[in-house]
């Protein structure tokens, strides 16, 4: 079985609202399988999109296109749509975004408001 750590990008199809037609996006992964959770094989990852404004909004870390995140365009992580995945969903990963991980939980406990 393939594993990923935390801070991968990965790229895994994700459906269209309301079609049945999916298409291979970026997202990263937060949380990796672990035995003692109720699910082990899950991993909980969110979406990475090229598509924002600014400011950005509460929830969105940056993320640049370059070798080390394997990203084409400047990007963000929306990290107020987490969703949980399992490992054959995943395709292959691209990149890390070790690098930024501090502002990555820092803006994750702002969004889900943990101290």
């Amino acid at each position: 079985m393939t594993t990923y750590e935390q801070g991968a990008i990965v790229v895994l199809p994700f459906p269209f609202v309301g079609q049945r037609e999916t298409k291979l996006r970026p997202a990263l992964v937060l949380s990796v399988p672990h035995p003692e959770k109720r699910y082990p094989g899950d991993f909980v990852i969110a979406p990475i999109t090229s598509q924002f404004t600014e400011p950005l909004r509460l929830g969105e870390i940056r993320l640049p296109a370059n070798a080390g995140t394997g990203l084409k365009v400047p990007s963000v992580v929306r990290l107020d749509t987490v969703m949980t995945v399992q490992v054959e969903q995943i395709s292959k990963q691209i990149g890390t975004a070790k690098r930024y991980w501090p502002d990555i939980v820092g803006e994750f406990k702002r969004v889900f408001l943990i101290p």
